[in-house]
């Protein structure tokens, strides 16, 4: 029997494109439509990083404790619209990695979008799709790490044999969850504090540093 081929599952948002002006103009504009003072953006993303909450980053922006649900409903109807999903850019070096991998992995990209048409058009505009072998998507709005998990068991035949390349506490929890190797990124929406208190198997700057890894990843 032919060895089966490693393999590789990414992240998008933040692992491989760069999300941060996009977030940043929804929470301006959001903001701004409800009367309140938005924070800069490193501010803002700093605490995004962070993992502060909602109603954290709101009343910094001078909006009231009850308007959190307004906030976020005008956040989610606005985040997957596709003139700010030309807001965001391909992180330094992933194209280059890709280019390098994908002929030798295969390669699956997983994303949490609601809107799926939305996502294709954006991953055709930046000229992603000969990368991968499969694009799985889908959304929940319970903060419930299990779906990612389950995304990843339904759209893979056999995910033992993979790597999983991610930005958030939900990546690694799928990959942990699934027993798979995790490598989180510094290049999205957490710090490496809030990515380190949950054990991924490496942390690296951004994903143009996985050929460094690569060789201890698929080991026997």
């Amino acid at each position: 029997m032919a060895p089966r081929t490693p393999k590789i599952i990414f992240d998008l948002d933040g692992t491989l494109i760069d999300v941060s002006d996009r977030h940043y103009k929804v929470y301006h504009d959001t903001v701004i439509l409800l009367n309140g003072k938005p924070l800069d953006k490193k501010t803002y993303w700093d605490y995004k990083m962070d993992n502060m909450s909602w109603a954290f980053i709101l009343e910094k922006s001078q909006l009231p404790s009850d308007i959190e649900d307004e906030y976020l409903d005008a956040f989610k109807q606005t985040i997957e619209k596709l003139p700010y999903l030309k807001m965001d850019k391909i992180i330094p070096g992933a194209r280059e990695l890709l280019e390098s991998i994908y002929n030798k992995y295969d390669l699956y990209l997983i994303s949490l979008r609601r809107n799926d048409k939305n996502l294709q058009e954006e991953i055709k505009y930046l000229k992603l799709n000969k990368y991968f072998k499969k694009i799985i998507s889908g959304h929940t709005d319970k903060k419930d790490p299990g779906f990612k998990t389950d995304l990843i068991r339904k759209g893979l035949d056999d995910y033992k044999n993979a790597v999983i390349v991610g930005d958030t506490e939900v990546d690694v929890i799928s990959g942990n969850t699934l027993g798979i190797t995790t490598v989180a990124v510094l290049s999205g929406i957490r710090n490496k504090k809030n990515l380190d208190k949950l054990k991924p198997s490496y942390v690296i700057d951004s994903a143009s540093e996985l050929s460094k890894v690569l060789p201890e990843l698929f080991k026997d």
